[in-house]
């Protein structure tokens, strides 16, 4: 079954299917790809939310083993595919630490995703392997556990997976028609008779039981170091994967401190302390027929990498970002070159090695834009286009512009042929039906596309997304809002270089980019604020008070407000909030359970500390 026959397929007959699918995984014998599987979870998950399907572990049981409670339930792992969703995860985490008043630094443990068959060791007089299973419960298989090597302690209870070494895996049963390693250690866990080949591994040790505390590759980090290393992320997820001697499909980062993950608790699902980055699929060799150029909405000219198409992951394949032209030369990307390509989740598949590089005559680096001929430049590894009218960048910066602003109705197709009409993000402001129609839109669509415009003009909006929407290089929504709130919208083009680099996060670089792409839309923003007319402001207004320039941190449970709402009237008070303590803090306001280390800590920087109730009486709340 494919994605197109399910997704026509009635809830129940969604719910069985899934059920069916998960089964089969189980047992070794998986019908469609993981990616395939996902993607169709997802479908159902769109379509029937509250299903009890969607709201419990997919489990392991066994027929015909015996059942065996768990003292604590053995979840599933919340999958993330882009490091935006694990961002918002981190979001999530670090607000439930703070709400729970959690002291000292949140760390995050991040380690290898075994693709194997998770379970639960118990270091009794009577040592006892189990399956994750369902609904607290899980199966037996202590008789295939006392054949396995124990990777970790072995005298303290545990939880982790079975596993195949990777070495064993392709030196002996790749070559014996094994598919996968993790098919065959369901096979062995689920076989009532273990075939020869199978006990040929549990022979020569290859077959393990991995405690997932025990596990090499295993990194930990501040969550606020998380935050300040976006551009390196990739490269530990690699060295994490790489560090690993059995099959892996991501990362899992985890609260580390046991305590604190257990407090955070869980659904029927999954545990909130963990998400699991997944990278999905196995790496696939193919052909390289061309390569290709689009042109983005800043100019920029993204290679795509053209293959002769490839079942990848249970979809067909013709398409490879090359991500930069940079790329493109350094690791000769051209036609008759064989690459070895992942595909991860969702995301489009990308390179993952260049096993055969092309002659040097077969790759080409254009000279000009591919859309509208200009003159093309080199910034660093990119190439980009130097025209500000060309329809390439137009269009897309168009479904930026209007994705950003919750506007729908312009897909990739009504882009391009707005842009070929010349009509950029200001003129789709104020353009009319009979130029839409005269451009190749249907009466009913053109007819649409104004209603929907009025709909977003009409609706609340927040400055930060009006902002973010100008498609500004490094102005996202989050460092919109940061700025916004030291600068009203309709002052912001009034920033200098030297005011943005003087806010927390913005560096000299980075505010020289911001400034100069303020300047170069200052005539889109001017008429974005014409048409929409219910701004949000991001801005607090600061009442002049004695915490006015002060950095200030909460900690421990407030009893006349939350800290949220404390943190909130502070920045209205002209303070700096602050999550932990430093050489920058002034104000140390401790509620009730506040733990010794920040305590400590205020006192070694000499740190000004005082009780909720001093605090309220000093500003006076």
């Amino acid at each position: 079954m494919n994605i197109a026959e399910f997704s026509g397929l009635d809830v129940d007959a969604m719910a069985a299917t899934l059920v069916a699918l998960n089964a089969d995984y189980r047992k070794g014998e998986p019908q469609v790809s993981d990616d395939e599987y996902n993607r169709m979870r997802d479908v159902f998950v769109n379509v029937a939310p509250d299903h009890p399907f969607v709201n419990k572990a997919e489990g392991d049981l066994i027929d015909g083993k015996g059942r065996i409670p768990h003292p604590i339930p053995m979840l599933s792992t919340e999958k993330a595919y882009t490091w935006v969703e694990l961002y918002k995860w981190l979001d999530k985490v670090e607000k439930r630490a703070e709400d729970l008043g959690f002291e000292g630094e949140l760390m995050i443990r991040l380690t290898p995703k075994l693709d194997g068959c998770a379970g639960r060791f118990a270091a009794t007089a009577k040592e006892r392997f189990v399956t994750r299973g369902e609904e607290g419960y899980g199966n037996d298989f202590t008789a295939l556990g006392d054949r396995l090597v124990f990777v970790g302690d072995d005298s303290k209870n545990t939880v982790g997976e079975v596993v195949c070494d990777e070495a064993y895996y392709q030196e002996k049963l790749k070559p014996a028609d094994v598919k996968h390693p993790r098919n065959f250690v369901a096979g062995l866990i689920t076989a009532d008779n273990i075939s020869a080949l199978g006990q040929k591994a549990l022979e020569d040790g290859a077959v393990r039981f991995v405690s997932y505390q025990s596990m090499a590759g295993t990194k930990v980090y501040a969550a606020s170091d998380l935050r300040k290393m976006q551009d390196q992320l990739d490269d530990i997820e690699l060295s994490i994967i790489n560090a690993c001697p059995y099959r892996t499909d991501g990362v899992v980062f985890q609260v580390d401190d046991d305590e604190l993950f257990l407090q955070m608790g869980h659904n029927d699902s999954h545990h909130y302390g963990q998400m699991a980055k997944k990278i999905a699929g196995e790496a696939v060799e193919v052909e390289v027929e061309n390569v290709t150029f689009q042109v983005g909405r800043t100019g920029r000219l993204s290679p795509v990498i053209n293959i002769t198409p490839t079942e990848i992951g249970g979809v067909m394949v013709s398409n490879v970002t090359a991500h930069h032209a940079g790329n493109v030369k350094a690791l000769k990307i051209g036609r008759g070159a064989v690459l070895d390509v992942l595909r991860s989740g969702e995301v489009i598949p990308f390179c993952k090695e260049v096993l055969k590089p092309a002659d040097e005559a077969n790759v080409h680096i254009p000279d000009a834009c591919p859309v509208c001929s200009a003159e093309v430049q080199w910034v660093n590894d990119f190439l980009e286009c130097t025209s500000s009218t060309c329809a390439g960048k137009v269009a897309a910066h168009l479904q930026f512009f209007t994705k950003t602003l919750n506007w729908d109705l312009i897909g990739g197709k009504a882009a391009e042929k707005l842009a070929e009409g010349g009509i950029d993000a200001r003129g789709i402001l104020t353009v009319d039906h009979a130029t839409l129609v005269s451009l190749g839109f249907g009466q009913g669509q053109a007819a649409n596309i104004i209603a929907e415009r009025e709909r977003v003009f009409a609706s609340g909006i927040e400055d930060a997304k009006l902002l973010a929407a100008l498609g500004v290089r490094m102005l996202g929504q989050r460092a919109s809002r940061t700025l916004l709130k030291e600068r009203d919208i309709t002052q912001v083009l009034s920033f200098t270089v030297d005011e943005i680099a003087a806010i927390e996060g913005f560096a000299q670089k980075k505010a020289r980019v911001i400034q100069a792409g303020l300047a170069e839309t200052q005539a889109l923003l001017s008429d974005m604020l014409l048409h929409f007319t219910q701004i949000q402001s991001s801005k607090v207004e600061v009442t002049e008070s004695p915490i006015t320039g002060k950095s200030i941190v909460f900690t421990g449970a407030m009893v006349l407000g939350n800290r949220n709402e404390m943190s909130k009237h502070a920045e209205s008070l002209g303070a700096k909030v602050q999550s932990s303590v430093s050489g920058k803090t002034d104000i140390l306001v401790t509620g009730e359970k506040v733990g010794a280390s920040k305590i400590d800590k205020a006192n070694k920087l000499n740190v000004t500390i005082m009780s909720e109730a001093d605090y309220v009486a000093l500003v006076g709340q």
